[in-house]
């Protein structure tokens, strides 16, 4: 039956009367290889016709399955040109100039055009017309995508144009070039997501440092400046409240979680004491919370009674970390540690010191941090002052009143210019301002690792994700060969399927 269909002088079964595919189209349009289709044909024509060589019948197959998919999709022109009628004009193959052009004995669709007297090939000149929705097509793209080593849109492009002309071809191309696995791999497409909404403590009036956020920057290089002693590392902690954006400081010895403890006790000594801490998912930070939760457990033993676990039950530092290797999560103690280093790397360029100054560098910076602008300023000399951290108050303006007033109609006016100006500028947001599509459980993901190059990064498949208020996917946990692992979509690629 199917020999049947490429005999020339037996009428080809373009379609049935519902417009529908024909079972042979549909046949045709399962194979996707292209390559084992063509031969296929091949081997049919061989039945017919043995003396031709298999070069010849490659040839002539692949022009026989042009053939099949013109007779589905381009029916109605091909009458009409057999007729020896014009196209309508509202035609969107008008610009085309086609024509019925006889081939292996079959009447085939081609391209008109001004390049007729170039001298090109006669498919190069009059290429044959391919519709764009057809999988076939698509196959026949794929090989050739394949077959040139991987080409581009643009070189890809030229290639199929040596034979045929796709309509809309640049859509078919980029379309198979991009869910081809090996161009994914080179260049994959990071996932992202709409800007979320800001946490109740960045928006809510709250004593500073009440929510606060920590990290770590560094190395810097400190001396003893003693003969025989070497130079040492020294870091800092920057603890930043997540209302105020008031900037806390510490200079630390190591990276270790006794470190980070002694510097977290030094910032409650002075600071107060906070009910929520954030931070990343560094070894030292992790340390920290597992050693203050053992001694807080050890703690609440031996309380069986009284005020003061009361008291320590409602205060208890609680710990925050956001996603590995996320650090948009934690873009506000980032950005301090940004402006941080502006002032360090001005200041202390490519020069040695001490622990003692650097301790003395950093309460300066420290102070210059927390005296910026929280706002705009403004060219209009009639305005108030700019709004800071640490507000300047004129004593002869309130010395009719005692200490505590005065105290609290500073904290008082803050909190109303903090809400009036500094709130209404971040509404807006700075970016991924667009929509995307969600990940779903069961994807095929590439998870992103900084220090390889994208074809070693680990494939994996998503176990869950992890929704915020508004339905949208932030974090995702991930199923590689070397086991679980959470991370945040910005990590994650997405590998693109045909569906």
């Amino acid at each position: 039956m199917t020999v049947n269909y490429l005999k020339k002088k037996i009428p080809y079964e373009a379609c049935s009367e519902d417009n529908s595919k024909s079972s042979f189209v549909t046949w045709v349009e399962t194979f996707s290889d292209f390559e084992k289709l063509q031969r296929i044909f091949a081997n049919l024509l061989g039945f017919q016709r043995s003396v031709k060589s298999m070069t010849e019948r490659l040839d002539e197959a692949l022009v026989r399955i042009f053939y099949c998919v013109q007779q589905h999709y381009f029916k109605e022109e091909i009458e009409l040109l057999l007729k020896n009628r014009e196209l309508p004009a509202n035609s969107k193959y008008k610009n085309l100039s086609i024509f019925v052009k006889d081939t292996y004995g079959v009447p085939l669709l081609r391209v008109g055009g001004r390049s007729a007297k170039a001298a090109l090939p006669y498919d190069a000149k009059h290429q044959i017309l391919l519709p764009n929705n057809s999988e076939i097509v698509c196959s026949f793209v794929r090989f050739l995508h394949f077959k040139y080593l991987h080409a581009g849109t643009q070189a890809l492009m030229a290639i199929v144009r040596q034979r045929v002309w796709i309509f809309h071809a640049r859509g078919v191309i980029r379309k198979i070039t991009g869910i081809c696995p090996q161009c994914f791999r080179c260049h994959p497409k990071l996932s992202n997501q709409i800007m979320g909404d800001l946490p109740p403590s960045r928006v809510t009036v709250a004593r500073p440092f009440t929510v606060t956020g920590v990290d770590f920057c560094g190395p810097i290089t400190t001396t003893y400046l003693l003969r025989g002693y070497r130079t040492t590392k020294s870091y800092i902690a920057v603890f930043i409240c997540f209302a105020t954006k008031a900037v806390h400081m510490e200079v630390v010895s190591d990276l270790t979680a006794k470190a980070f403890l002694a510097s977290l006790k030094r910032f409650v000594a002075r600071r107060g004491l906070c009910l929520k801490l954030f931070c990343d998912n560094a070894t030292n930070f992790v340390g920290t919370r597992k050693e203050l939760e053992e001694m807080k457990c050890k703690f609440f033993d031996q309380q069986v009674q009284g005020k003061i676990s009361k008291y320590c039950t409602a205060n208890s530092i609680e710990f925050h970390q956001i996603p590995p290797r996320s650090p948009y999560f934690g873009g506000l103690w980032e950005a301090a540690i940004k402006s941080a280093k502006y002032h360090l790397a001005r200041i202390l360029g490519q020069s040695h010191i001490t622990f003692e100054e650097l301790a003395t560098v950093i309460a300066e910076v420290e102070a210059v941090l927390n005296s910026r602008p929280l706002t705009t300023l403004s060219n209009d000399p009639n305005d108030e002052s700019v709004l800071t951290v640490e507000p300047t108050v004129d004593s002869e303006e309130w010395s009719h009143k005692d200490r505590w007033l005065r105290i609290s109609e500073i904290q008082q006016q803050f909190w109303r210019r903090w809400s009036a100006e500094y709130l209404h500028e971040l509404q807006q947001k700075v970016k991924w301002t667009k929509k995307q599509k969600n990940l779903n459980e069961g994807d095929m993901v590439l998870i992103a690792e900084e220090n390889l190059p994208s074809k070693q990064w680990f494939i994996g498949r998503v176990l869950k994700v992890t929704r915020d208020d508004k339905g949208w996917v932030r974090v995702a946990d991930v199923k590689t060969k070397n086991g679980e692992v959470r991370r945040a979509i910005h990590k994650l690629a997405p590998i693109p399927s045909e569906c």
